[in-house]
């Protein structure tokens, strides 16, 4: 048969023959040949079973085209045609041997229907009129002409028949023979025949009316696509193809007879879309995607990482050794992820679910699934339905979802996750360490765990709905957004590890003060909004979390911080360890040993804090800003600063009952012991450091590092020790024997001008550096003004008072003191004025030009070096001048006056005066003065003869 075919085409576009045969089996000829040309060529071959409509052969641009022989017997009919594009095809010729040797030719006009069969009592038409339809030639340009032959075997040949046809069912039908450099190649065969295809091409579309086995053995690695529509059942195995990767697109008919359809992937990165009917696919060793369609498929995606998508249909997916991602789609599937870490979905439908080996993600998603998690750490979320949830051996996460779920941890350490919007579920954690996470709506929940009357325990959340658990070790609660009530009741058995609570968003309650969690920590967090948290009666972890929190932890020794916002906190029973971080709180740690911070351990936060220790030896950390700190009870350590010595701050420190050590830190602070023997250090800033009651220890500054300060210290009853520090400080030892400084011993003096009050009772004042005010007032006092014109008082008692170095001012005041204008042992140097006051006083005016008067009574006054003035006073005086030009008046009474190192006899009044070295000036009772020289003079100690020359001035 010769046809010479043109067709007019707008560039870019494609054309395409379609011819349709009534003949059984349409079989294609060889020999036939196309010219090539620089336009684009498209030919098209039809092979089709008698009946069937719409099948193409489509072909890219190539040359030239070489087709094999082929042929049948029994109504056969020969046809080859192609077309290209503004160019005709000549010497295309049928060469089927026929039983006559010269077959009828027939020729068809344009848009002329003609009758080309009439096999078994049928007609079937064949139009070119260019319409569509069943049996019908498309022409989308024009046809010139067409001649056709055909031939019916006698019937009286029928064996000959028969083996011809055996003979010709494996012959190629068609082969190309030169490179294929287009984008598409589509071919279209019948039943029962085998299609082998080798191509270089981008694309490849196989149309396979119910081919039993078409084989790509070998494709170029330019091959992208393989199309594949499937009008039945056939196996496509692509297991031996060898080049690139390339995807393969099936696409098919549901109302086909057929059986499914089997394809089997290369060796690449295969892309396999399936069919609308039941496939059957294998990905191969490559990664592969494959898209199964409708239909119930089965797909093994092989080794690798493949990822598959079941769609509609009862699917069963296994995934292979490679990490693989597996979605069942619709309908009920089954799905097991074998080897590798995979990521399983079940979509709509009952589905069972299955990770096997490796660390699985499954996904029940609707419907009521199985789920099975296999060997390692999977992750198992049932969505809505009532699920059955397995989690396997190792440490697994289950989550039911919606729905009344069956959850089993079995062995490794699970967490199992409960809705409180769930009705009832079944929860069993099995062996291991295992934690039950229950989750609240969006709304305001009420969710309560308890224990039942059987020992069980019961979780109750929206509406009344329950969850019973089993071997559960850890309980994780989360009430999402809203006003949520969690409530942990009646819980007593020590079976638990912990107990977590979050309200998470909204002002949420969390109670779990009706519960003896023994053995375990419970962990309960109000995170955003203004909480109230009771923790059990046994330890807690409570975080309050941001905004104004409400805790209280009950018993045992808990951990709490309160976050941020202006918290209230009682720490309850127990040793406790207390944050406040942020914002201005109000904590106080009532019983037990606790620790508290007003802001962050770590010196971060802030807030004007109000902290009570309440009763237990408690350690307290003011940390930022304005404090009011509380001992409390017990023998407290209080710091109105962070740990580690940062933060400012006027801080207020009260020790309360015990024996309490505090130190104000920096800033402007006022500490006070209150009673028993407290220490006190007021640090860096103008303190105010208060002993109260109690043997106390006060610091004005730092005793380490010498930080200055203007402090005011009271010691307070009992017998205090206080220190100054640098700073002009107001010291008050108040009553008790107490020992101030206005230094510290064995570091840097101070340098402020002290003033010390020793109070009642015997108390030792030394002033240091800095011209200070010393008043020992009532007891037995020991006071030495140190370095600088320090201003001493003895007051009542029995004082011993030193100037030390400096022009010091030393006033003896009540009873008998020993005054001393420089140090007791003699040393130092200054201009001294020292007063004895009352009492029977002894006065040494040592080094420098002093001024010493005894006052009242029996009085001993003695000059030693330099210039001395001294006046006795009332009473019976002794004055001795020593080296140095002085000048002594007794005063009134029986007065000894020694100039330097003589004694002289009476001299009017019944006073005596020794002249010795120097000019001396005596000023006498009788209002004259006696000059008393020793060159003048005669002392006989045995005889006592002596003789003067009196001078009358």
């Amino acid at each position: 048969m010769r046809a010479t075919v043109e067709l007019s085409k707008t560039s870019g576009s494609w054309v395409s023959l379609r011819v349709v045969m009534a003949a059984s089996i349409l079989r294609i000829g060889s020999l036939g040949s196309i010219t090539d040309s620089p336009d684009r060529t498209v030919a098209v071959v039809f092979i089709a079973r008698f009946g069937t409509a719409g099948r193409a052969v489509m072909f890219g641009s190539f040359s030239p085209i070489k087709r094999t022989r082929a042929g049948s017997w029994n109504g056969i009919f020969g046809l080859q045609c192609a077309l290209r594009t503004r160019n005709s095809l000549d010497d295309l010729q049928d060469r089927i041997p026929t039983a006559r040797r010269k077959p009828p030719p027939r020729n068809f006009a344009p848009n002329q229907t003609h009758r080309v069969m009439k096999p078994a009592g049928e007609t079937v038409a064949s139009r070119f009129d260019g319409s569509s339809g069943d049996q019908a030639m498309r022409l989308f340009s024009w046809l010139s002409s067409i001649q056709k032959s055909w031939n019916r075997t006698h019937a009286r040949r029928p064996r000959r028949v028969l083996a011809r046809l055996e003979s010709l069912e494996t012959r190629t039908l068609l082969t190309t023979g030169a490179t294929v450099d287009a984008t598409n190649l589509v071919l279209e065969v019948d039943t029962g025949d085998t299609l082998t295809v080798t191509a270089n091409a981008d694309q490849i579309i196989l149309n396979i009316n119910g081919v039993d086995q078409p084989a790509l053995n070998t494709l170029a690695s330019e091959v992208e696509t393989i199309e594949v529509n499937l009008l039945g059942g056939s196996t496509i195995d692509l297991s031996n193809v060898t080049g690139g990767g390339f995807t393969l697109l099936l696409a098919g008919s549901a109302d086909s007879p057929q059986p499914l359809v089997t394809i089997n992937g290369s060796d690449g990165d295969d892309s396999i879309i399936g069919s609308t009917i039941s496939d059957s696919i294998i990905g191969g060793d490559g990664s592969d995607t494959i898209v199964a369609g409708d239909g119930n498929d089965f797909i093994n995606a092989g080794l690798a990482n493949d990822i598959v998508s079941g769609g509609d249909g009862f699917d069963t997916i296994l995934g292979g050794d490679g990490a693989d991602e597996l979605d069942g789609g619709a309908d009920s599937d089954t799905i097991n992820g074998n080897d590798g870490e995979d990521t399983i979905t079940g979509g709509d439908g009952d589905d069972r679910l299955e990770g096997d080996a490796g660390e699985d993600n499954l996904d029940g998603e609707e419907g009521n699934d199985d789920l099975r998690g296999g060997s390692d750490n999977d992750t198992l979320l049932g969505g809505d339905g009532a699920d059955k949830l397995q989690g396997g051996s190792e440490d697994d996460s289950l989550d039911g979802g919606d729905g009344v779920d069956t959850i089993k941890g079995d062995a490794g350490s699970d967490i199992l996750v409960w809705a409180s919007s769930d009705s009832t579920e079944t929860l069993n954690g099995g062996t291991g360490d295992d934690t039950l996470f229950v989750i609240g709506t969006s709304g305001n929940d009420s969710i309560t765990l308890g224990q039942n009357s059987r020992g069980k325990y019961k979780v109750t959340g929206v509406e009344g709905r329950t969850g019973n658990t089993l071997a559960i070790e850890n309980v994780a609660v989360d009430g999402l957004e809203g006003d949520d009530t969690i409530t942990i009741n009646n819980m007593t058995a020590s079976v638990f590890s912990t107990f977590v609570v979050a309200g998470n968003t909204g002002n949420d309650r969390i109670l779990a003060n009706n519960s003896v969690l023994t053995n375990f920590l419970t962990i309960l967090e109000g995170n955003d909004g203004a909480d109230s948290i009771v923790g059990s009666r046994n330890p807690d972890l409570i975080d309050g979390g941001t905004d104004g929190d409400t805790i209280n932890g009950n018993g045992g020794g808990d951990f709490i911080v309160g976050g941020d916002g202006d918290d209230s906190i009682l720490g309850g029973d127990g040793n406790d360890n207390i944050t406040g971080n942020e914002g201005n709180d109000t904590i106080d740690s009532q019983l037990g040993e606790d620790i508290i911070y007003g802001d962050n351990d770590d010196g971060t936060g802030s807030g004007n804090d109000v902290l009570n220790g309440g009763g237990g030896n408690d350690t307290i950390y003011g940390g930022e800003a304005d404090d009011k700190i509380f001992a409390g009870a017990g023998n407290d350590l209080v710091y109105g600063d962070n740990e580690d010595g940062t933060g400012t701050g006027n801080d207020s420190l009260n020790g309360n009952i015990g024996r309490d050590t505090m130190f104000g830190g920096d800033g402007d602070d006022r500490l006070r012991g209150d009673g028993d023997n407290d220490s006190l250090s007021g640090e860096a800033g103008n303190d105010l450091v208060e002993g109260d009651d109690g043997q106390d220890t006060l610091f004005g500054d730092d005793s380490d590092d010498f930080t200055a300060g203007d402090d005011t210290i009271n010691g307070g009853a009992g017998n205090d020790s206080i220190v100054g520090g640098q700073g002009a400080d107001l010291i008050n030892g108040n009553a008790g024997n107490d020992k101030v400084f206005g230094y510290i011993d064995g570091g840097a003096l101070s340098d402020g001008n002290n003033v010390i009050l020793g109070g009642d009772g015997n108390d030792t004042l030394t002033g240091q550096d800095g011209d200070d005010t010393l008043n020992g007032q009532a007891g037995n006092d020991r006071a030495n003004g140190e370095s600088g014109a320090d201003y001493v008082l003895g007051g009542a008692g029995f004082d011993t008072l030193s100037g030390g170095e400096g022009g010091d001012t030393i006033d003896g005041q009540n009873d008998n003191d020993r005054i001393y204008g420089d140090n007791i042992d003699g040393s130092g140097f200054g201009n001294d004025t020292l007063y004895g006051r009352d009492g029977n006083d002894t006065l040494q005016g040592g080094s420098g030009n002093d001024f010493m008067d005894g006052g009242d009574g029996n009085d001993g006054l003695s000059g030693q070096e330099d210039h001395d003035s001294m006046l006795g006073g009332t009473g019976n005086d002794t004055l001795l001048g020593g080296a140095g030009n002085d000048t002594l008046r007794g005063g009134d009474g029986n007065d000894v006056v020694i100039g330097d190192s003589y004694v002289s006899g009476a001299i009017f009044g019944g006073d005596y005066v020794v002249g010795d070295a120097g000019t001396d000036t005596v000023a006498g009772n009788g209002g004259f003065n006696v000059v008393l020289n020793p060159s003048e003079l005669d002392y006989n100690a045995d005889e006592k003869p002596f003789s003067i020359k009196p001078s009358w001035e």
